[in-house]
């Protein structure tokens, strides 16, 4: 692991990372840490796509989907509650019940997502990427969008949607 993290480091301090992050990536020897690094950085590396989805790629592999980290990938009501769609994503995103979910969207991907009973979604998404969200029952969603992102939505019963432009491209 050693290789990698010294790789992911340098790329990390390349993309002007705070220095007790870069610390704790120097002391990461496996692959689920520096993941785990990833879910509770999101903000970061988004805004600096770091790392590149290649490197994700290479870094994750097969772990990637655990995490709810996609890139170019055709998904299919993905169970969890943070969930990144990178790349060329598509497909199509379904949460119900007493739900709370992340959903962030950069690249190109498009997404098809529905929400419905009570639950929440919370989406941000980015660049020239298509969001269709349909709202149902008591769900409620917020989405905010950045650069030239596209969303189309319908609140449906007692849905509540929230769409905030955010004017930039990034955070």
């Amino acid at each position: 692991m050693g290789q990698l993290s010294n790789y992911i480091l340098q790329k990390a301090r390349e993309a002007d990372i705070c220095e007790p992050w870069a610390e704790q990536i120097s002391e990461t020897d496996n692959v689920d840490s520096l993941l785990a690094m990833y879910v509770q950085g999101i903000d970061f590396c988004l805004e600096k796509n770091f790392p590149s989805n290649e490197d994700l790629v290479r870094l994750g592999g097969h772990k990637l989907k655990a995490y709810g980290i996609y890139v170019d990938a055709v998904i299919d009501c993905p169970v969890q509650d943070f969930i990144v769609l990178l790349g060329d994503c598509s497909g199509k995103i379904y949460k119900s019940g007493f739900s709370a979910t992340e959903i962030f969207i950069k690249h190109r991907s498009t997404s098809a997502i529905h929400v419905s009973e009570n639950a929440f979604v919370m989406i941000d998404c980015f660049d020239d990427t298509t969001v269709d969200l349909v709202a149902s029952g008591n769900g409620k969603v917020a989405i905010n969008v950045y650069g030239n992102a596209n969303v189309t939505h319908q609140a449906l019963d007692n849905s509540i949607v929230k769409i905030i432009h955010k004017n930039k491209t990034t955070y």
